[in-house]
């Protein structure tokens, strides 16, 4: 080859090099700098680097393994179970509790895991569940690997496919046996005061019935006998020929009239402590004197309906209902600025119910839940004690409806 050829061939070479390189040659192979423009700044063209694709889980085993690692974190047991109670998983924490392995419980029932009293009652709830009503919350004992019985709360959701069946079921436990223990002693604690307050009560209602008794037989029958003598030296004076003339039979007369006076005031306040209509004649006629009694006294119409007076209450229930249509009136003419208030007191399947509705202003809810409000919360404890309840409600300027009910066993027919 002569120097012609290689030196032709050696500047092909570099041009080649240096396009590679990027950098312009001569026709002659010699590298040429590129020119700058006055004012123009140097810059370096870097070529382009390709981004990165954000990292995706490739296939389905990767999500169910994140699944269970979240899982596995939870404090609560969790399983899953099929419509039969098959197990098909059970996370570490349930494994502990209940003192197995995963391969001792998989394929197993959750049933054995449950008291036996209570799984009808489980899976009863279980078949409610349903595509719109997906999520059921149970509350059962379970024995523990220790074999101590714990009271748990599940919360199980149902998954169902298109056509509406029940694919699998997931469960998710706490422990509650606490709560349970201290809602069962608080129940324990209120009842034990329902009770001391339902013996109080009528203690004092004792109290009430003798001292309104003493009252009547020691004041009563003092006036009446002052009363006797008043006529006596009336009747004295008249036949003395001093009928009307004297000061002294004019001072006999007002003292016979006060008398008078105050053996109604005696029959009132006796009454208003324990009305002998309430022992005499029943609870009927005692709700139609308190009737009378407001309308008389507070001018406020009473319209009253009750059971007939062959209908006997027990004395519990009786002295009860009495003691609340008392105070419930009194609230009416204290409260209400009613016109008018209707009283009804009926027995309708086993229950005593107690209505008392007015045209008044209304009650506000918040006077009628009122902790401070003494009247309707001895009225609650009172129900309360035997078994009942009470309902209170107001419209503005539309009245207040009261609704007392007491279960009662059987009423009793006087012949």
């Amino acid at each position: 080859m002569g120097r012609g050829a290689a030196g032709e061939t050696a500047s092909m070479q570099n041009k080649e090099q240096n396009m590679r390189a990027g950098t312009p040659a001569s026709r002659s192979g010699t590298p040429v700098r590129p020119r700058r423009h006055p004012g123009a700044e140097a810059r370096r063209v870097t070529p382009a680097t390709p981004r990165k694709r954000r990292a995706r889980p490739s296939t389905a085993r990767e999500m169910e393994r994140r699944y269970m690692s979240v899982v596995e974190d939870q404090t609560e047991i969790i399983s899953r179970f099929t419509e039969d109670g098959t197990l098909t998983f059970v996370n570490e924490v349930y494994c502990r509790f209940f003192g197995k392995t995963r391969r001792e419980l998989l394929g197993s029932k959750w049933h054995p895991r449950a008291l036996p009293e209570d799984v009808p009652m489980i899976s009863e709830k279980l078949r409610s569940m349903s595509p719109v009503n997906q999520v059921v919350v149970i509350e059962n004992r379970v024995c523990s690997s220790t074999g101590e019985v714990h009271w748990m709360q599940f919360v199980n959701r149902g998954f169902f496919d298109p056509a509406g069946r029940l694919i699998e079921t997931q469960s998710v436990g706490r422990d509650i046996t606490n709560l349970k223990r201290v809602t069962a002693d608080l129940e324990a604690s209120q009842q034990a005061l329902r009770s001391l307050s339902a013996r109080m009560e009528a203690v004092r209602e004792q109290e009430r019935q003798k001292l309104a008794r003493d009252i009547h037989d020691t004041f009563g029958h003092a006036l009446t006998d002052w009363r006797f003598d008043f006529a006596w030296l009336e009747r004295r004076l008249a036949e003395a020929g001093l009928d009307g003339r004297t000061a002294i039979q004019r001072r006999l007369s007002a003292m016979a009239r006060r008398a008078e006076a105050e053996m109604e005031s005696v029959r009132r306040i006796a009454s208003a402590l324990r009305p002998a209509l309430l022992d005499t004649l029943g609870l009927s006629a005692a709700i139609e004197w308190l009737a009378r009694e407001m309308q008389s006294r507070g001018g406020i119409r009473c319209h009253v309906t009750v059971p007939p007076p062959a209908l006997v209450f027990a004395a519990p229930q009786s002295i009860a209902i009495f003691r609340i249509a008392q105070e419930l009136l009194t609230n009416v003419a204290r409260h209400s600025r009613a016109q008018s208030v209707n009283i009804s007191l009926e027995v309708r399947d086993g229950w005593i119910e107690l209505l008392v509705r007015d045209d008044g202003c209304g009650i506000t809810d918040a006077a009628a839940g009122d902790p401070a409000s003494l009247g309707l919360l001895g009225i609650r404890e009172r129900a309360a004690s035997l078994g009942g309840g009470l309902e209170i409600q107001g419209l503005s300027n539309r009245g207040t409806t009261a609704r007392v009910r007491l279960p009662m066993a059987q009423p009793v027919k006087q012949d």
